[in-house]
């Protein structure tokens, strides 16, 4: 796996630290209906770090190279060090649409990328000096952190501008969201004085974890607030990050003492022991509050990787070592080595509460980077180097050191069961999944792998003999058959457009027994999920504020099966 992607306890703190019940619940996986490999020349090494989607539905994937790499008519050259790349997928003509080097001048690594209509909000860190478009970044220390954005012109990218932070120590960026004009990032700092534009924080040489945020005035982005989150004497990081109206949620790992907000957390006395961290924040424009913490852990080391919220649900995804994990009602029992945990948590405003939780693995490792949520169903990629790892009543076997896996949980409210799993990769190298695109019922994956890789029937492979990376893709039906299309005209949504509130009516057959109502927006997002009590003909109003103008789907769970509306917000 490449240097700043972790894939052991080791690496991590060396360079970190410097269901629905029933026949949903165990579906048979889909097979992969599509694979791509990042064109390496020989000598040369890439991967895939992240990916998102615009709301055309095109693809926007970032990565790392050195040497030479070829996205359709683009050959991109690193010049001879670690280069950072951007790139557009059209997955309707299956065709790049353009390609183009971020940083090549200076070691540099990617770490998350978001897009907000046409702009691509890019995140990394890099050594030495670096240029990104036409402007020069210097380090203060040996890595600062940057954000870049850049304007996706339809056939081509430009840079618009660019922004550093850091100090004199190791200053990383594993993360960011995005929410209007504001961007937020967080990772790792082990400079004493680590400056985000005019604001300072402050960490050790363990590495403290911080979130900031900056703002993007069009022509520039000026950094707004920063804060450290740690304590003197042991290493936090942030891994993971989302945004969601003001509520900011950050998932990492601490250990000994923490303060924040309300919340006193703890690990216990042995210096090794940490613990997965997921604290929220309230962003009020120029300054936050902190609200909560959560740890979850148990006598050995836990971290949270990734994040993802829909409504009051925050889900954590992460590893734990230790012999058995507590979370909330769940315990979970370690298998060997780092093995995978999901947990929903529910955000009560001022407090929170772990809903369940839900683990994975083998005998050997696991490690899970990425998560995606529409509806009921979590997604979780990652990778594993178990001879066998089992995901729920799903058994995975690896074929290579290390094998990318792709994973569906179905999320029953107060409890949750893998559906189903599948892996891929090459059986003479190493492979991991590190980023899941969600464009209605397709799931794009994005990672590296090895040689000739497999994803089912589809094989894929490059000229060298290094790491590349690809894109992949499978097609999960489940659950999603539609009703009869005269049981769907029963249902009714007005006003259709709406603004502030629409009333849904269902028929009084329908309304029975309690409706699962879940508002996705034009990429695949869940934007609300509602649990209707049972009313029979009585219409329900739903609350459509802080929504953003566009087409959203309404899916509804009833006793006759999925309906889904069209809902139109001016």
């Amino acid at each position: 796996m490449k240097q700043h992607y972790y894939s052991s306890l080791a690496s991590a703190l060396a360079f970190g630290f410097l269901f629905l019940a029933g026949a949903d619940a165990h579906a048979q996986a889909p097979a992969w209906q599509s694979a791509l490999a990042v064109g390496t020349a020989s000598g040369s090494t890439s991967d895939l770090i992240t990916a998102a989607t615009d709301g055309s539905g095109n693809v926007f994937v970032a990565g790392d190279f050195n040497g030479t790499i070829t996205l359709g008519s683009s050959t991109l050259t690193s010049g001879g060090v670690q280069s950072t790349f951007v790139a557009k997928w059209n997955p309707t003509t299956s065709t790049w649409l353009w390609a183009l080097p971020v940083t090549h001048t200076a070691e540099s690594f990617v770490s998350k990328l978001a897009v907000v209509g046409n702009t691509v909000y890019l995140t990394g860190f890099f050594s030495n000096t670096v240029t990104i478009g036409n402007q020069t970044l210097s380090s203060a220390g040996a890595t600062d952190l940057y954000v870049t954005k850049l304007t996706d012109n339809g056939t081509n990218g430009s840079v618009n501008w660019a922004q550093r932070a850091g100090g004199a120590g190791i200053d990383i960026c594993r993360s960011l969201a995005v929410q209007g004009s504001n961007v937020y990032v967080a990772g790792q700092s082990t400079s004493a004085v680590a400056t985000f534009g005019s604001t300072s924080v402050n960490a050790t040489a363990n590495g403290t974890a911080y979130l900031a945020k900056l703002t993007d005035t069009g022509s520039t982005g000026n950094w707004t607030w920063a804060q450290a989150v740690g304590n003197a004497t042991s290493a936090s990081i942030f891994n993971g990050l989302t945004v969601q109206g003001s509520s900011v949620y950050a998932a990492g790992i601490f250990g000994g003492n923490l303060a924040y907000g309300s919340s006193q957390l703890s690990t216990t006395s042995s210096p090794s022991d940490y613990d997965a961290l997921v604290i929220k924040l309230t962003d009020q424009g120029s300054s936050f509050t902190p609200v909560w913490a959560r740890q979850i852990g148990g006598s050995g080391t836990e971290f949270g990787t990734s994040v993802a919220s829909v409504g009051n649900a925050v889900y954590v995804g992460g590893l734990f070592a230790s012999p058995t994990l507590s979370a909330g009602p769940s315990t979970l029992p370690n298998q060997g080595g780092f093995d995978v945990f999901v947990a929903k948590l529910l955000d009560a405003g001022a407090t929170n509460s772990v809903a369940w939780a839900q683990g994975a693995g083998g005998a050997g490792s696991e490690n899970v980077y990425a998560l995606a949520v529409q509806g009921s169903s979590v997604y979780v990629g990652g990778d594993f180097s178990s001879t066998t790892a089992a995901f729920g009543t799903t058994t995975l076997t690896a074929q290579g050191s290390t094998d990318a896996f792709v994973a569906r949980l179905v999320d029953a409210g107060s409890a949750a069961s893998f559906a189903w799993a599948t892996r891929a990769g090459s059986p003479t190298g190493t492979s991991g999944t590190y980023a899941l695109v969600l464009r209605g019922t397709q799931v794009l994956a994005a990672g590296t792998t090895q040689g000739v890789a497999q994803f089912g029937s589809q094989s894929i492979s490059t000229t060298t003999t290094n790491t590349y990376g690809f894109l992949a893709s499978l097609t999960d039906g489940v659950g999603l058959a539609s009703v009869p299309t005269t049981l769907v005209e029963q249902v009714s949504l007005y006003p259709n457009p709406a603004r502030e509130q629409v009333v849904l009516a269902l028929p009084a057959h329908l309304g029975r027994q309690p409706v699962s109502a879940t508002l996705v927006d034009a990429l695949g997002r869940t934007m609300r999920t509602l649990a209707l009590p049972a009313q029979r003909a009585h219409p329900h109003s739903l609350d459509l504020r802080e929504l953003a103008p566009g087409v959203y789907t309404l899916h509804l769970r009833t006793e006759a099966g999925l309906l889904v509306k069209k809902l139109v917000i001016e």
